[in-house]
């Protein structure tokens, strides 16, 4: 519905908005995620992930995503098999890969997302697969680590999906 009185937005340039609020950040002990249009160092001992979500969730500016990050960082071994449901912008995936994974799995239900995803997670590897669907199109017991850093509703409705998609003595972060 049209309100006269309504303030007009203003027309501003809101990527460069975006882009200047977006800084570089230390995560974890290892991890150094940098917007890829920044060009700061990397630290001594650090990994780095070029972050551009575009329209995807992942930046590491969330605590849920910093958290996973730390997780995947802590429990990644070399040549495991991770999968990230609500893969986002894939950050989760690019950071296994480039901490050991010898291949990723992120599914995103939005094809957006998905789309993103795989370009970013390109730029670290070439095993790996991005679907756009749901943790359903994942085999059964054939993943190491499983993240899943989506909503509290999701996670409870694909619930029967967790041990089935993990390997015995996988491990999985819900988040």
């Amino acid at each position: 519905n049209y309100h006269p009185e309504a303030t007009p937005v203003k027309d501003e340039d809101w990527i460069g908005y975006a882009r200047a609020q977006t800084n570089p950040m230390l995560v974890g002990q290892r991890l150094f995620l940098a917007p890829e249009w920044r060009d700061d160092p990397t630290p001594n001992g650090r990994i780095r992930i070029c972050i551009n979500p575009g329209l995807a969730f992942g930046t590491g500016s969330h605590e849920t995503t910093r958290m996973c990050l730390e997780w995947v960082e802590e429990h990644v071994g070399a040549g495991m098999t991770v999968c990230d449901i609500g893969t986002g912008s894939g950050i989760l995936c690019e950071a296994a890969t480039l901490l050991g994974a010898g291949f990723v799995v992120g599914c995103d239900i939005d094809f957006t997302a998905a789309s993103i995803a795989r370009k970013n997670i390109a730029r670290s590897t070439s095993r790996f697969l991005v679907l756009t669907g749901s943790v359903t199109a994942i085999r059964s017991h054939s993943v190491d680590l499983l993240v899943a850093n989506i909503s509290a509703d999701w996670i409870s409705a694909l619930a029967r999906e967790w041990p089935r998609v993990l390997r015995p003595g996988g491990r999985g972060l819900l988040s």
